[in-house]
């Protein structure tokens, strides 16, 4: 096992985590900060800020600083094409020159923690969406396409949706009856619905992507519109598991959920059965790993290639 200290950091829409691991990778200190997805953030710098502060975090309750680390990963959302990662890693290399620095897309960490080097794919629903597997060397990654242009089945897709189908409602033409004009209603202490213009306005992505609590919660409780989008969202992030894994022949995938919306046990559920109608054979289970804590293996794993590696040439 590599020797030294190490950090993973999983930057997400909504919040960051970071970790601080030994060499065997048993975690030592935790931190967290902000939302760090810098297309839908606030920009580069908040994202630095929602890093920085969930990495001192961790070192402060590992009693540790910068200079005893070995090697960090950065896991950010927000970061799938390869020039947005270049971006990124110039600018946090900027704040910590010295130490070995590996930026990646959070999927990528959120494989390594739910199946470290197995084959096997990840599903993340969190402000955002997007799904990851792996069949040995072979990856291959569907969804992450930010809020305009997809997202479909994370928070901030379904809040909308259930947003929009309550409008409908509101305004007679919808012929189901549902409660959740009126729960949107209470929890954001408005009195008019045409409050919510000026209301929503103001509101971040994560503070948003919040709202999807207010489905999950109508749909529990009997809501029919409510379990449509449910259903929707479910169906859109399995349709993609299930494509993941054709592409890349995986007959019986390991999946893995990941990210808030699956906190909630009617979104697992109904993920479950309807990707089950597609790969009856799939097992599927909910992450306990958090995805700093593969951020944190990654950087062990490079770690200790490199002091192999520079062992062979001396």
């Amino acid at each position: 096992m590599p020797t030294g200290f190490f950090a993973g950091v999983d930057g997400g829409g909504t919040r960051t985590e970071a970790c601080v691991t030994d060499g065997d990778g048993t975690v030592i200190g935790r931190g967290n900060g902000g939302p760090a997805n810098y297309y839908a953030s606030g920009g580069l710098q908040a994202m630095l800020v929602a890093v920085q502060s969930a990495l001192l975090g961790a070192l402060g309750e590992a009693s540790l600083s910068l200079a005893q680390l070995s090697g960090i990963c950065v896991g950010l959302a927000g970061v799938g094409r390869l020039a947005d990662q270049k971006v990124a890693q110039d600018a946090l290399q900027g704040l910590w020159p010295e130490l070995p620095l590996i930026v990646t897309e959070d999927s990528k960490t959120a494989l390594a923690a739910a199946h470290g080097s197995d084959d096997g794919i990840v599903v993340i629903a969190g402000t955002g969406s997007n799904c990851l597997g792996n069949k040995g060397s072979a990856c291959i990654g569907l969804g992450g396409w930010g809020a305009l242009l997809g997202d479909e089945g994370g928070a901030y897709s379904i809040a909308l949706a259930g947003l929009r189908r309550a409008i409908r409602i509101h305004e007679g033409l919808g012929s189901t009856p549902s409660v959740l004009m009126e729960r949107f209603m209470a929890g954001l202490q408005l009195t008019r619905a045409r409050d919510l213009i000026p209301c929503l306005a103001a509101m971040s992505t994560p503070e948003i992507a919040a709202l999807a609590q207010v489905v999950f919660l109508s749909a529990e409780g009997g809501d029919d519109v409510a379990m449509e989008v449910v259903n929707e969202g479910a169906g859109a992030l399995a349709a993609r598991t299930a494509k993941v894994a054709e592409l890349l022949a995986l007959a019986t995938p390991r999946v893995a959920l990941v990210g808030g919306c699956f906190r909630a046990a009617t979104y697992v559920a109904r993920f479950s059965a309807l990707l089950h109608m597609r790969m009856p054979v799939a097992r599927i289970s909910v992450s306990q790993v958090p995805p700093c804590e593969g951020a944190a293996s990654i950087a062990r794993r490079v770690y200790s290639e490199s002091v192999k590696e520079n062992a062979r040439h001396a």
